[in-house]
C-alpha cells in the first residue's frame, strides 16, 4: 500500500495536483492495528487516510449508481434493491417509485461469515444447510423492515462481492442482467469442491472461502424477495467519490438530488421511532425558514442546511425510549444508527443539535435572573 500511495502522490506532483486526499472504509478500521498503519502511512507518504463510515460508503456508491447506471431512473420506479457486499458487512438500499426509501446494514459480509462459522465448517457434515439457515436468519431482519418487500423487480449487485461474482459469470456482463447466469453458477458452486472451483473459475484461496457465502446470500435474497431481474455493476467507491466531488463543486453534470437519500433515511428513522408526523413537519419547515431568512447573519451553506433539516426530522426520536430525557435519548439513538450520507462527525453533530433542542425548557427569556415575574418593562 505504501508503494502504491507514493506512486500516486508522485503522479499528482508531476501533474501539479495539490488538492488530494486518501480514504479508507470500515473494513480497514475494523483491524486492530488500523490506527498504527494509518500513522505509518502518513509518516511515509504524507497521505492521511480519512475514515469513511459504512453509511458514507453506501451513500457514495448509491450516488454513483444513480449517476452512471444505465436506465436507473426506470429501474427505481419499478422497484430496485442495491446490495453492496463488503468483506464484513452488507448494505441493502431500497428504491420505490423512483425514490430512495430504506437502507439496512447487515453483518453478512463473506469474510465475517467465514470467520464466525469456521468451527462449524470443520465439524458439520451439511455445512451448506447451516450456512443457508444463518444467512436467512439475518436476512429476515431486513425483509421484516423493508417497505412492501415483494414489490422489488430489480437487484443491482455492487461492492467487492460483485468483483468476486464477476469471475463466475461470462465476460462482458458488467451493467447487464445476469440472473440466469447466476442461477447456473449457484448450481455449480454449492456442491463443488474447492479444487473444482479453483480450476474452473481461477479463484485464489481467499476467494474460495468467500464464494459460497456470497453466492448463497444473493440466491436467498432473490428467492425471498421474488426478484425478477439481477444486474451487476462495475461502478465502485471511487466513482462515488468522484460524483461527490462534483456535487461539492456544484457541477451541472449531476442529474439527481443528492440530498434525497439523506432526507429519506432520516424520515424513515423518524417514522420507525414513531415521531408525530405533523409536529415533525412543522418543526422542519420552521427550521428551514429560519435558516433561509437568517442566512445573511449566519453565513452557512447548503451542507449545513441539510444537517439542520436532518436534525429537525430526528428531533423527537428519543421519545420512543422515554419522554423524561428526550435530549439524551435523541443523541444516543442517532449516534447508534446509520443515517445514510452523513460522516461520523456530521452524525455526531446532528445528534448534539437534537440533544440541545429538546433539552431546552421554556422559561423566562428576559435579562433579569430574579424577580422578573413582577417586572413590566
Amino acid at each position: 500500500m505504501e508503494t502504491a500511495l507514493n506512486t500516486v502522490v508522485r503522479l499528482f506532483k508531476d501533474y501539479g495536483v495539490v488538492d488530494y486526499g486518501g480514504f479508507a472504509g470500515n473494513v480497514f478500521f475494523e483491524a486492530s492495528n488500523a490506527e498504527f498503519v494509518r500513522d505509518q502511512l502518513y509518516n511515509r507518504t504524507g497521505v492521511w487516510l480519512q475514515q469513511l463510515a459504512v453509511s458514507e460508503e453506501t451513500y457514495h456508491r448509491a450516488n454513483a449508481v444513480m449517476q452512471y447506471f444505465p436506465h436507473f431512473d426506470q429501474l427505481a420506479r419499478e422497484g430496485t434493491l442495491l446490495i453492496d457486499i463488503g468483506g464484513g458487512t452488507v448494505e441493502l438500499l431500497a428504491f420505490q417509485n423512483g425514490q430512495f426509501c430504506f437502507a439496512r446494514n447487515l453483518p453478512l459480509g463473506p469474510i465475517r461469515v467465514v470467520e464466525e462459522l469456521k468451527q462449524v465448517q470443520r465439524t458439520e457434515t451439511n455445512y451448506v444447510a447451516v450456512l443457508r439457515d444463518y444467512i436467512d436468519s439475518k436476512l429476515m431482519n431486513f425483509i421484516r423492515l423493508v417497505p412492501d418487500p415483494h414489490t422489488y423487480q430489480h437487484l443491482i449487485i455492487m461492492g467487492t462481492g460483485q468483483h468476486l461474482l464477476s469471475k463466475l459469470l461470462p465476460a462482458g456482463t458488467a451493467n447487464q442482467e445476469v440472473l440466469s447466469a447466476l442461477q447456473q453458477a449457484y448450481q455449480v458452486v454449492v456442491p463443488a469442491s474447492d479444487q473444482l472451483l479453483a480450476e474452473r473459475y481461477g479463484l485464489n484461496s481467499a476467494e474460495l472461502d468467500q464464494v459460497l457465502p456470497t453466492v448463497l446470500l444473493v440466491h436467498e435474497l432473490v428467492a425471498n424477495l421474488r426478484i425478477q431481474h439481477v444486474w451487476t455493476s462495475s461502478i465502485d467507491l471511487l466513482d462515488g467519490l468522484a460524483v461527490n466531488a462534483a456535487i461539492n463543486a456544484d457541477s451541472r453534470a449531476i442529474k439527481f438530488d443528492h440530498t434525497s437519500i439523506i432526507r429519506a433515511s432520516a424520515t424513515w428513522l423518524s417514522d420507525w421511532y414513531r415521531v408525530d408526523q405533523p409536529h415533525r413537519d412543522a418543526v422542519t419547515k420552521m427550521a428551514l425558514q429560519l435558516f433561509n431568512r437568517l442566512k445573511s447573519l449566519h453565513g452557512l451553506g447548503k451542507r449545513e442546511r441539510v444537517l439542520l433539516e436532518t436534525a429537525a426530522l430526528l428531533a423527537d426520536v428519543g421519545t420512543y425510549i422515554d419522554e423524561q430525557d428526550v435530549g439524551s435519548n435523541n443523541e444516543y439513538l442517532i449516534r447508534a444508527t446509520d443515517v445514510i450520507g452523513l460522516s461520523i462527525h456530521e452524525q455526531r453533530m446532528v445528534a448534539l443539535i437534537t440533544h440541545i433542542y429538546t433539552s431546552h425548557k421554556p422559561g423566562c427569556t428576559c435579562q433579569w435572573t430574579t424577580g422578573c415575574a413582577g417586572r413590566s418593562g
